[in-house]
């Protein structure tokens, strides 16, 4: 089991040129990628998407790649130094004209003024070659990510079966005195019946029938028998080895809580209602866990 909070980070020296990638991920109902990448591996976008949506199925994913170093990057050649010595020796005399210290035309003047005019090369970009480093490395990240995600995904398991097995003792003692509580409304319904009908027999009979179809309406048995059933298919999940249950999980929590709340509307016998409400609670604390849930 992944949660889906989880962070992984690897840096490389590619070329002369430091990559950093960081993936960090937040819980989300569907999978959203935001992405940062520098300007020449903005043509990677849809690649990285493709990567991490096969790995990744649910969550709020930001994803940066940062550069340090000189790829891609723009180096002046020869005649481009020569260019900008002769650049900075006339620049150098108009500030002497005009009043300027000399030392106003420093380095990252001069380097603006040649940007300007256009005379820098950019260096060659293997576009192939560095999709394919980029592809390795957003694995990597991934696996580091996942290492994450799935130590706390394990943590939060043990929580949610802890709670499902209180969760599960509950409805078993509900299921023990369920029939004697149906028995005693019975007995206690036909005691007020037979005060108020001491008349014709038939009429008693009338309503010892409706009394049968009231009772079967709110017999619990069968929610009972569906709760445990959901609990059965809940236990399989926290140990499943698919990359994500968080959905089936809470189709089957909600199902859980249905059950629940038709038990409190349909029986009013107080030791039944209260352990229902404190299912509910626990239900209620396990559906917070599973939003977290890939």
């Amino acid at each position: 089991m992944r949660s889906m909070t989880g962070y992984g980070r690897v840096e490389k020296i590619l070329d002369g040129t430091k990559l950093i990638m960081e993936i960090h991920s937040v819980n989300r109902k569907n999978l959203d990628m935001q992405i940062y990448l520098p300007k020449n591996f903005l043509r990677f976008d849809i690649d990285l998407r493709k990567w991490v949506g096969q790995e990744i199925i649910r969550g709020t994913l930001i994803i940066r790649l940062h550069l340090e170093g000189d790829v891609p990057s723009r180096l002046p050649s020869k005649e481009q130094l020569s260019q900008m010595r002769a650049l900075k020796k006339n620049w150098e005399k108009i500030a002497k004209e005009i009043g300027y210290p000399s030392e106003v035309v420093n380095f990252p003047f001069i380097f603006d003024q040649m940007q300007n005019l256009s005379f820098l090369e950019e260096k060659p970009f293997d576009e192939g070659e560095w999709k394919k480093k980029l592809k390795q490395m957003t694995e990597q990240t991934l696996e580091k990510l996942v290492k994450m995600k799935e130590v706390e995904g394990t943590a939060l398991a043990r929580d949610m079966q802890t709670r499902m097995r209180q969760v599960q003792k509950k409805i078993e003692e509900i299921e023990k005195i369920a029939p004697k509580s149906l028995e005693e409304f019975k007995k206690k319904f036909k005691e007020r019946l037979s005060e108020i009908v001491a008349s014709e027999l038939q009429e008693k009979s009338k309503f010892y029938y409706e009394l049968e179809a009231f009772a079967d309406k709110i017999d619990i048995t069968e929610e009972i028998i569906r709760f445990k059933s959901h609990l059965d298919q809940f236990y399989p999940l926290l140990k499943s080895k698919e990359k994500s249950v968080g959905r089936n999980l809470d189709f089957l929590l909600q199902e859980m809580g249905r059950e629940i709340a038709t038990i409190l509307a349909k029986n009013a016998d107080l030791p039944i209602a209260n352990l229902a409400l404190e299912i509910k609670i626990e239900l209620e604390k396990v559906r917070e866990q599973i939003q977290n849930i890939e």
